[in-house]
């Protein structure tokens, strides 16, 4: 979703890309020169993408502005095409690595509440059962909920009370409509 709003323009890609640059890897030579090729690809500017373009823009030789544009290609972040580079690549890696951050944030802050909760740390074990819970369709909030019943005070009483609610399902029964 990110990528599609840089694509529509609801996400500026150059505030997107300088505030998260670091977070792929990148360094600022870099980061000039996918600023440098934007700029020239907004304005409709045709010419042939070559080092010599950055060159009287950079501090650093032409060689080092071929090996930052190598260095770009061979960890798959840009494609060079005939006459341009296309830095799809850079958008999606720092989506990704947003998404993972995100993901991670909101598991540290689950297993946090889910402390408090309970009133006890949770062991690596008990973080393999949430994983399979978590795997067979448990949300979060389901688990929480369950954590903030009464009689549940350790994970071993949460545990217990989610099994018994999984035992409790009604079952489909086979029943045959045509018939009927």
């Amino acid at each position: 979703m990110l990528i599609e709003l840089l694509h529509n323009g609801v996400i500026n890609k150059e505030t997107f890309l300088l505030q998260n640059y670091k977070k792929i890897g990148l360094n600022e030579n870099q980061v000039i020169i996918i600023l440098s090729v934007l700029k020239r690809c907004e304005n409709n500017d045709k010419t042939y993408i070559t080092p010599e373009l950055f060159a009287p823009y950079m501090t650093i030789p032409l060689d080092a502005i071929s090996d930052e544009i190598d260095d770009l290609v061979e960890k798959g972040l840009v494609k060079v095409t005939s006459k341009n580079l296309i830095f799809d690549g850079v958008y999606e890696a720092i989506a990704i690595k947003l998404e993972i951050e995100r993901e991670q944030q909101e598991g540290e802050e689950f297993i946090a509440k889910l402390n408090a909760n309970l009133q006890e740390n949770i062991s690596y074990e008990d973080l393999a059962y949430l994983k399979t819970l978590l795997a067979t369709g448990y949300s979060r909030e389901k688990i929480l909920k369950t954590s903030k019943e009464g009689q549940v005070k350790t994970f071993k009483d949460l545990k217990n009370k989610i099994l018994n609610k999984n035992a409790k399902k009604p079952s489909i029964i086979m029943y045959d409509w045509l018939n009927d």
